[in-house]
């Protein structure tokens, strides 16, 4: 995969259930302090089922997942077939300081919201 340009999201996905594998969605809802609408993994406290088998008081940090698009090239050259989507994330993007993201909207690359 050819990384875009800086800070371009490429694919947003949302699952349901615990699974891996997204699905590729055109846009996303992301509901402040607790992740993406319809995903398995948002909500106030821990998701990921091994987290909540040791204390399901704990608060979800991981409510979404970026994954730059420069480890799917990484992983190309080593012989992987990875995509967008198959690895578990919420969003794709290239790299970018996501310590200060504000995510209001995200937008595909094909100008869809």
């Amino acid at each position: 995969m050819q990384s875009p340009e800086p800070g371009i999201v490429v694919q947003v996905s949302v699952s349901p259930t615990h699974t891996l594998e997204k699905s590729a969605r055109s846009s996303i809802e992301l509901i402040e302090g607790e992740g993406v609408v319809g995903d398995a993994h948002r909500g106030r406290l821990v998701k990921h089922r091994s987290r909540v088998a040791a204390d399901p008081s704990q608060p979800n940090l991981r409510q979404v997942h970026f994954i730059h698009c420069e480890l799917f090239d990484e992983l190309a050259a080593q012989g992987f077939t990875v995509t967008p989507g198959r690895m578990g994330p919420r969003c794709v993007d290239t790299l970018l300081a996501m310590v200060s993201l504000l995510v209001v909207e995200l937008r595909t690359t094909d100008g869809m919201t």
